[in-house]
């Protein structure tokens, strides 16, 4: 019996040994791999792991709400202060002029325009229009835009007539006689047309004027024998 528990007392002595032992290796293994773990960690990192590490912990962009983009308001394409736009102000290019038939108030200015249209209507062609209207464009240089048709005179159109904006060109040099008729011609009927159409009550032309083309139209119509 004594024997017996001698045994027992000793193998739990090895047992208790032995599990002392194992628990001291299990410690060192604890111990060995914390160590391996601290000398891993204190290595200096190369630039491509560094590189790698921010790449995976940099966060990823936030996305930007998209905006609607408002379209820009049309810009003004007149004189300061204007609001018309591009499309109002091409629109209000190729309406057409109105016309003053307002004999109190019609210029030599509005006069060119007026005789253009009363020429277009009648089914001249547009170069005979244009030469026309650079006739009647030397009166306007002559008395001034903002003459009133009112305001002329026989004796103003026939200072007019014999001037050097009638019978010398822009270099001073005298037109022909061919010309210069035509210059005077052309005026003299613009202003009798008006007389006709009721805008003006008398054409402000020249008496003698009027006398030598009733001389030319008599001339014209004389049969030779």
């Amino acid at each position: 019996m004594a024997q017996n528990t001698a045994d027992i007392t000793t193998n739990a002595k090895v047992e208790t040994v032995a599990g002392i032992e194992i628990e001291d290796h299990t410690e060192d293994a604890m111990q060995s791999s914390k160590k391996n773990a601290k000398s891993r960690s204190s290595k200096p990192k190369t630039s491509t792991e560094v590189a790698k590490r921010s790449t995976i912990e940099k966060p990823a962009p936030a996305k930007k709400a998209s905006a609607t983009k408002k379209k820009p308001a049309a810009k003004p394409t007149g004189p300061k202060g204007s609001t018309k736009t591009k499309a109002e102000a091409a629109a209000a290019a190729t309406e057409p002029k109105k016309l003053n038939k307002d004999g109190k108030t019609l210029t030599l200015a509005e006069l060119v325009d007026l005789h253009a249209a009363d020429l277009a209507e009648c089914g001249k062609s547009e170069k005979t229009i244009n030469s026309y209207k650079n006739d009647l464009r030397i009166a306007v240089r002559y008395f001034g835009d903002a003459m009133k048709v009112k305001a002329l005179t026989a004796a103003k159109v026939n200072e007019y007539f014999d001037s050097d904006a009638v019978c010398k060109n822009r270099k001073g040099e005298r037109r022909s006689e061919i010309t210069i008729g035509k210059v005077r011609r052309t005026f003299r009927m613009a202003l009798e047309r008006l007389a006709e159409v009721g805008i003006l009550d008398k054409a402000p032309v020249p008496k003698s004027d009027k006398k030598a083309r009733a001389t030319k139209d008599t001339s014209k119509t004389t049969t030779p024998t």
